[in-house]
């Protein structure tokens, strides 16, 4: 029976590590970038794979409306442990796309982990994917009819109407002599030089005055 418990305990000890061992094999897959798109524009997506085991590789393909060249991961160990890599994918949206359209990027791939003997376990698959869906380009709202016509009236400035001065008339030597007739003293007399304008106007009410 004393015989029996150590070799209890060793098998124990080997299916938990083979267990360990097998448990740390596998990777996880995440895709960043715009999950909505606009027609005519082009897109860079990253992809990352991380996870555990001896190695890794696969590839990363578009789909769908997308255009463009895939890329490629890979990674190893010389035994299991940390595995990880990264790549950038560039994706181009054609203009006749309509929104409601959908393209995509998947990863697929495989991994390997080493037992404790170093033996290959069995492949592991790696696998990922990202919808993404073309919507309409927004546009800027127009202005309102109001604002535009507000605008457009204190831009541009009002006439103004400026009314000319009447000019003063300048009097005649007739009209200058007729202001002074009554202040003229009795007997006296007074002196006026005509134009020839004036002789042509001579008023009728300076006969008038006696």
């Amino acid at each position: 029976m004393k015989k029996l418990i150590p070799l209890v305990i060793m098998i124990f000890l080997f299916i938990s590590f083979t267990t360990a061992t097998t448990s740390l094999a596998g990777a996880s897959v995440s895709i960043s970038g715009p999950s909505t798109v606009v027609a005519g524009k082009s897109y860079t997506y990253t992809v990352s794979v991380s996870g555990s085991g001896f190695n890794m590789m696969g590839s990363v393909s578009v789909g769908g409306v997308f255009s463009g060249s895939g890329s490629s991961f890979s990674d190893d160990n010389n035994e299991n442990g940390p595995l990880s890599d990264s790549c950038n994918v560039t994706v181009s949206v054609p203009s006749s796309a309509k929104a409601g359209a959908t393209g995509s990027i998947s990863v697929s791939g495989s991994g390997q982990a080493l037992d404790e003997d170093y033996n290959p376990l069995p492949e592991f698959s790696i696998s990922g994917s990202k919808k993404v869906t073309v919507v309409a380009a927004s546009n800027p709202k127009p202005a309102s009819s109001s604002s535009s016509s507000s605008s457009s009236n204190n831009s541009t400035p009002k006439p103004t109407v400026s009314i000319a001065p009447t000019p003063t008339p300048i009097p005649t030597a007739w009209e200058l002599l007729e202001s002074s007739i009554s202040k003229i003293d009795d007997g006296a007399t007074k002196k006026v030089t005509l134009t020839k304008e004036d002789t042509s106007k001579l008023p009728t009410r300076v006969f008038n005055y006696t």
